[in-house]
């Protein structure tokens, strides 16, 4: 009888003091400990989008995203970087303010408004070069649907602010 080859190897789990392997089923082909934590949040994630609904959790955040979209408009100093369509997108934004850093406007976004973003190339480096923030990159905000309205007017505050 053939046995197939681990795809993955490392971490015995059941024989620890090995460096290979072991030869019997299942451990054989269970590198590790497996991810019980991640594999209960997957399953409390599906359940969570079967419960509620595709095209709800899709309608609540393309609202929150042309809330969004809407106020960044009004915002002279904003540029956002992508389209204002919130029918050709997900909800992820990238925004600059000329004359401050992404990473600086994130901190700012942190520390004084307790709004996390991510600033940076976002594992992206060709595209920043093509839309010309290359090599500081953009400040990205990702509402979903556990957001909230008022946070969304929190946001857009606060980039007024910093803007300003």
């Amino acid at each position: 009888e053939e046995i197939m080859t681990p795809l993955l190897r490392g971490g015995t789990g059941s024989l620890s003091e090995k460096e290979d392997q072991p030869l019997f089923m299942p451990d054989r082909f269970e590198s590790g400990t497996p991810n019980s934590p991640g594999i209960a949040g997957l399953g409390a994630g599906i359940d969570f989008i079967m419960k509620t609904g595709i095209p709800a959790i899709h309608e609540k955040e393309t609202r929150l995203l042309r809330r969004f979209l809407d106020g960044i408009a009004l915002l002279k100093k904003v540029v956002l970087h992508g389209t204002a369509d919130p029918e050709k997108m997900t909800p992820v934004i990238s925004i600059t303010i000329p004359g401050i850093a992404p990473s600086a406007i994130s901190q700012t976004l942190d520390e004084d408004f307790s709004i996390m973003t991510r600033p940076g190339l976002h594992c992206a480096p060709s595209a920043h070069r093509t839309m010309g923030t290359f090599p500081e990159g953009t400040v990205r905000f990702s509402p979903g649907f556990f957001n909230t309205e008022e946070e969304i007017d929190a946001a857009l505050d606060a980039l007024e602010t910093i803007s300003r």
